[in-house]
Order: structure tokens, then sequence, then C-alpha cells
């Protein structure tokens, strides 16, 4: 298992595939999701040569965000932890395959995970990791609660393609000989997916909730440009997502297209009637009646 102070020295020819593991478990390399995380990188290595970066996140001194606005309206290069935090994001930017895997404490992914994915909120406003693909490994004692969701909702806001994800409940994995079978072939056989989805010619479509996501900050930075030229606008223009349907080209079907934006439309007109009241979709012309009203 590659360290986190030793990543990148496996000697590895650079067009073989990048694997980066992250590890939420505050047991860190001794733990039951290190060792379930291995099955992954196994079932890559069957297929062909790869490059195996471990990230133990109770190995770095990962403080609270500080200030979540200056990234974000900045640039991470404005972040007080910047030290700490560039270097997190050089390894998720170098990998090809990203694994994010934590045990469950209290429904919810740990603190260690959850500091790691408040340092990138920068990354949902402009996301860099859309050419990567990536795996969520949960593991718990019984109530698996929000752990996948959370993971997985936080790599699809970062631009990863999320093939799939996983609760382990470790009391049957280690009592059941067929349970844990199962979780051994299913962990394989994600990492042997994932090998495929890095060697596959065409790009994987988008699912209705990739859609939707990039929709709904795709109609954000547009609208945020008519108030105040920002990062966000810019890195958008840049990558020109602005006219695209989703961040890959590729084959988008015109159904989910669709429906995405239906959903997103939907969701702004929420926004906007809890922001400015019902007379927001009357215009102009419901709140001059009402302001006589009040005066007469």
């Amino acid at each position: 298992m590659a360290s986190a102070s030793t990543a990148g020295e496996t000697g590895t020819a650079e067009s073989s595939i990048r694997l980066l593991i992250v590890l939420g478990s505050p047991r860190g390399r001794a733990g039951n999701t290190a060792e379930l995380a291995q099955l992954i990188e196994a079932g890559m290595k069957a297929c062909a040569v790869v490059e195996s970066d471990y990230l133990f996140l109770n190995e770095i001194p990962l403080p609270d965000c500080a200030d979540r606005s200056l990234c974000v309206s900045h640039g991470i290069a404005s972040c007080p932890q910047r030290e700490i935090v560039e270097p997190l994001l050089a390894r998720l930017q170098r990998a090809h395959v990203i694994v994010l895997a934590s045990p469950v404490y209290c429904d919810s992914t740990t603190a260690l995970m959850k500091r790691f994915i408040e340092h990138l909120v920068s990354l949902v406003h402009r996301p860099c990791l859309h050419e990567k693909h990536g795996f969520i490994l949960s593991t718990c004692g019984g109530r698996a609660g929000l752990n996948v969701h959370l993971m997985r909702e936080a790599a699809r806001c970062w631009g990863v393609h999320v093939l799939g994800g996983i609760d382990v409940k470790m009391a049957a994995y280690a009592s059941s000989p067929g349970y844990r079978n199962r979780i051994t072939r299913a962990l394989s056989g994600a990492g042997r997916d994932l090998f495929a989805a890095c060697r596959a010619r065409v790009r994987p479509a988008p699912t209705l909730g990739e859609l939707v996501w990039f929709q709904f900050w795709r109609a954000v930075v547009k609208f945020e440009r008519r108030e105040l030229p920002s990062l966000d606008y810019q890195h958008w223009s840049e990558n020109g997502w602005l006219d695209q349907p989703f961040y890959r080209s590729g084959r988008v079907s015109a159904l989910k297209l669709l429906l995405a934006r239906i959903i997103v439309l939907s969701r702004l007109v929420r926004a906007a009637v809890e922001i400015h009241g019902w007379s927001f979709l009357l215009g102009g012309r419901a709140r001059n009646t009402a302001a006589a009203s009040k005066r007469g």
C-alpha cells in the first residue's frame, strides 16, 4: 500500500492509469475501510499496471476550513491554508480514478472526510475533475446512513463521473462467508469497471442527476455574469461550457436534457419565490398594485 508521503514513486510509466484512494477513517492504514479499498485496487491491477496513491486523511494536519468565501471568490491561492489544500488538489487532478472511502460515523461521513470535502468547496463552483472516474466506499457496523450519498454528491459536484458506490456492513462481512464473498466480488468488479471506463474511447453518457447539476450551475453562472464578472464565469467560459449541455463532449439524451432543464427551472423558480415572494412571478405590476393599496 503506497503511503501518503510516497505518492507517485512507483516507477510506473506515465501512460498507466493513476488511482487515488482517499481514506477518511481515523484508523487509517489499520482500518477495515483501508483493507476493503485494496480490493478495488486489486481489481484494477488485475487488468493492467496501475499506479496507486493512498491519501490517509488521519496523517495530514488538515484544520477546519477558516473562511469558505475566500477560495470561492478569489481562488484557492487565497485560502489561508493553501499550503495544505493545494497539494491535495494537485493529487486529485493527477489521478485518473478517485475513490472516496470512509466509515459511517453518526449516520454520516467522518469528520476527516467532511473537512476534506469542505476545503474543496471552490470546486463546486469551478469543477476541474470532469475527466475523472470515481467510486464510493462506505463501511458501517449496521446502519449505513447518508455516507455514500454525501461522498457521491461531493464527487459529482467536482465533476467526477461516479460509477457507483457500496455500503459494507462489517459485522456481516466478518461473520458471513457468503456476504464476504459477494462484497469481495463487487469491489473487485468495481476496480475492473473503473479500469474499463478509463480505457474506453467513448465517454460515458451523463446521468439525469449529473445533467441537473451541470444545467443548474450553468444557469447560476450566466446569471452571475449580469451582476458582476466572476472567477466562476471565467472558468466556465474558458472551458466552453456555457453553450454545452454537459462538461464532456459526447452523446447526451435529448429526453434527459429536457427533464434536467425542467427540474432546474422549477428549482430556480422555487428559490426565487422563497427569496422574493410570489409577487416575483407577477413582475412589477403586482408590486406596484400592492404599493398603491398600501398608500390608499
